[in-house]
């Protein structure tokens, strides 16, 4: 029993001896920052947060080891948890780490704040090393110092240190590191404190970044800003400033922005600072001053300036004052001319091909000119403050409210409006309907982006309309025969096609081609192989019905488009109709040219077949009426689909050209494309 109270007593002696020298490490610290400062000849300024970690713990060492206050000493002797609160409460991060022994490496002190800053409980970091109880950054980061303390004992201050907490969060913080010596003066403790940045740091950039932000404001308004100290010398002016006065900021700091003001203008400036201006007194709130006057500028102009002062107020007292400048030289011109300009207006306005007004935010009308009158029949005074819902009818109030509101929010809106009648025609056949190009354009304040209301033209585009309709037209026009071409034909095809699914109807598609056309042009020339192809385009004009749609792809190729077919005969009978036709000699400017024309034809029905694999079909049948001899007709299966293979058709091809050149050829299973018939 003795023995183990013995032992007991010997532990608990040794762990006040530990308190004790490490509350004694402690309460030297301040004293050995200042000493190792003073070593290495590095003066430091510590910092008040650093100060205050410094010395509370080690007035709080010093009366527990020299016992100034036996009573209380004794108290917190005998009370451990005293000193372990003061340090947890103090508002920094305070942190012992060993440096040498057993326990190299590892946090012996590690308070409250260290762990609300860090994420890091006392619990797993005290007793564990770096790697043990932080993440690797943090880890290689406490080494590092722990080498450099060990390498060159002295006072390390960080003043921007990343940490990572254990939820991913990045805090900045400022630290200072300290050697703790042993008897023999080796260092064997590292004390650090730290104090979290991480606001600080976010408010300066925030701050940075307002300072950036106002400076681009400044140098971008549209207004001239200054600023000047309680006597009225000038500290600051923006670039508007400078355009305005003609004068540079050097010029215009201190009393030089006096040299820019007119100099009968100069007594009126200097009597109203006086009035306005009090140096060293005591101040409050103030209205803003305003007064204008005028800017001689450097070129000889003069500029008429509207300028605003306001007092820069700290504490009740003046500190200086801020002010815009204005220039409002053509609002003065404009006001001082305004009846002739109005008249002006009012002439140019009457004299325009379109429908000018201005609306304001009720949607009242304000000015209009003589074009309304006409239109309405009303007269000027009976139009002016009539609301566009009465005046115009209802189809189109609809059709341009949503405009209207768009305007009214700030947006120039330009958009065409198309009415009339589609059927009725002109002599030209172009669709006759009206079509108006309307722009409104949102008027604001004078002084603010205030919407007053928006300025409204309609002009009347039908006219060129109708041209852009006619030139799309002639696109689709084949120039030599007036037929259409290759695309307007493909557009009229797929229409069909579509009519005939939605119909249920039969179509029918002829691809024709001439029979030895180009021996035409080689014997009497491209002019008469030209009118061959006028002819040609007239007789197939009279073989085919009025609504059959005809037209020339290029070259002699032709293709024929008949919708509502009752019967696939009927078809037949009319490409047999042109085969006929073909075949009278054309006499032209006295020359006799005689030519024949293959005709290939496929159906079809209800829309079974998509444009191009109806227009493949009657090529494909083109091409058995050649390989047949020629000036004859084809037509494709009802209900099957004829695709010869690429071998089949260039074999059709070649045989067509020896019987052109007079070699008998044998039977083929299946002509080639009509890309390779000539």
């Amino acid at each position: 029993m003795s023995s183990s109270l013995n032992r007991a007593s010997l532990a608990r002696h040794r762990s006040r001896r530990r308190k004790h020298r490490l509350l004694a490490t402690l309460a030297v610290a301040a004293g050995i920052t200042l000493a190792a400062a003073a070593l290495h000849k590095q003066p430091v300024a510590l910092p008040p947060w650093l100060l205050l970690g410094l010395f509370a713990t080690g007035a709080l060492a010093l009366a527990i080891l020299f016992r100034r206050t036996p009573s209380a000493s004794r108290d917190i002797h005998n009370s451990p948890a005293f000193l372990q609160s003061l340090i947890d409460h103090l508002p920094v991060l305070v942190f012992v780490r060993s440096l040498t022994g057993k326990a190299q490496g590892r946090m012996c002190v590690w308070n409250k704040t260290a762990e609300t800053m860090t994420g890091y409980t006392a619990q797993n970091v005290i007793g564990q090393a770096a790697e043990n109880a932080f993440g690797p950054a943090t880890a290689a980061a406490l080494e590092e110092l722990g080498r450099r303390m060990l390498a060159d004992p002295m006072v390390i201050e960080e003043h921007e240190v990343p940490f990572r907490r254990p939820d991913g969060e990045i805090r900045l913080m400022h630290s200072i590191s300290v050697p703790l010596f042993d008897h023999a003066r080796k260092p064997r403790y590292m004390l650090g404190i730290a104090e979290d940045i991480t606001g600080n740091r976010r408010q300066e950039r925030a701050l940075r970044a307002k300072q950036a932000e106002l400076t681009a404001a400044y140098d971008a308004s549209p207004l001239g800003l200054f600023q000047t100290d309680p006597d009225g010398r000038c500290t600051y002016v923006n670039k508007r400033y400078e355009s305005l006065s003609g004068m540079c900021a050097q010029q215009a700091l201190g009393n030089g922005w006096i040299q820019a003001i007119h100099t009968q203008d100069r007594i009126k400036v200097f009597r109203a600072w006086r009035q306005s201006s009090k140096p060293g007194a005591e101040a409050g709130p103030r209205d803003n001053a305003q007064m204008s006057y005028r800017f001689v500028h450097a070129d000889g102009r003069i500029v008429w300036a509207s300028v605003k002062t306001a007092a820069i107020v700290v504490d009740g007292r003046v500190q200086g004052y801020s002010g815009t400048v204005d220039d409002i030289t053509a609002r003065l011109e404009s006001e001082q001319a305004l009846a002739d300009s109005e008249q002006r207006l009012r002439t140019v306005a009457d004299t325009l091909p379109a429908l000018v007004a201005y609306v304001d935010t009720e949607l009242r009308l304000r000015f209009n000119n003589i074009a309304w009158e006409k239109k309405y029949r009303l007269e000027r005074d009976a139009l002016r403050d009539r609301r566009l819902q009465d005046l115009l009818d209802a189809d189109e109030y609809r059709h341009i409210l949503p405009y209207v509101e768009r305007a009214l929010a700030g947006e120039t809106v330009i958009f065409e409006r198309e009415y009339g009648c589609d059927d009725d025609g002109d002599d030209d056949g172009a669709p006759a309907y009206q079509c108006d190009e309307c722009t409104y354009i949102p008027q604001y304040a004078e002084h603010s982006r205030a919407v007053l209301g928006f300025h409204m033209m309609v002009q009347d585009i039908s006219a060129r309309k109708r041209e852009q309709f006619r030139l799309q037209q002639l696109a689709s026009v084949d120039s030599l025969t007036g037929l259409l071409n290759r695309d307007g034909f493909q557009k009229r095809l797929s229409d069909a096609v579509r009519r005939s699914q939605q119909e249920q109807s039969l179509i029918a598609v002829m691809f024709l081609d001439l029979d030895h056309f180009k021996s035409v042009n080689d014997t009497y020339g491209h002019h008469i192989g030209d009118l061959v192809l006028q002819a040609f385009a007239g007789r197939l004009s009279q073989a085919l019905r009025a609504t059959d749609t005809i037209s020339r792809l290029g070259g002699d190729e032709f293709t024929v488009i008949m919708e509502n077919l009752a019967r696939e005969e009927d078809a037949e009978v009319i490409a047999a109709k042109i085969v006929q036709a073909v075949q009278t000699t054309f006499v032209l400017e006295g020359v006799n040219v005689a030519v024949g024309v293959s005709v290939g034809l496929a159906f079809c029905q209800s829309g079974s077949l998509d444009p191009e694999t109806l227009l493949r079909q009657a090529d494909a049948m083109l091409y058995g009426a050649k390989h047949d001899g020629r000036n004859v007709y084809r037509i494709a299966p009802s209900g099957h689909l004829v695709d010869p293979t690429i071998a089949d058709r260039h074999a059709a091809s070649a045989r067509i050209k020896a019987c052109d050149a007079g070699v008998n050829s044998v039977e083929s299973p299946m002509p080639a494309p009509a890309q390779q018939h000539k």
